[in-house]
């Protein structure tokens, strides 16, 4: 698990695409793995692309955690990308 999270940690520019699992929320687990992964991240200021289906910053605290949430967001540029999905209808 240490390296996994280190060999993360190492890249300039590290994308993760939509963490969160479709039903329900991610485990206490997967959490801290990923607060590891960003804070590595952070600390050595790399850079963090992600992408996640968050209708606002408290969901996002409450679905990644306040201090991840907290690391992705400083000094972030955040795209909002409000369009309807095409499963509505």
């Amino acid at each position: 698990e240490r390296k996994i999270v280190a060999d993360l940690a190492r890249p300039d520019v590290l994308a993760i695409s939509d963490p969160i699992p479709p039903a329900g929320d991610l485990s206490a687990w997967r959490r801290e793995v990923l607060f590891r992964v960003i804070d590595a991240r952070y600390r050595d200021q790399r850079s963090t692309w992600l992408t996640c289906n968050a209708r606002d910053s408290a969901e996002g605290d409450q679905a990644f955690s306040e201090p991840v949430w907290d690391r992705l967001q400083h000094g972030a540029e955040i795209l909002v990308c409000e369009w309807e999905s095409f499963r509505a209808g």
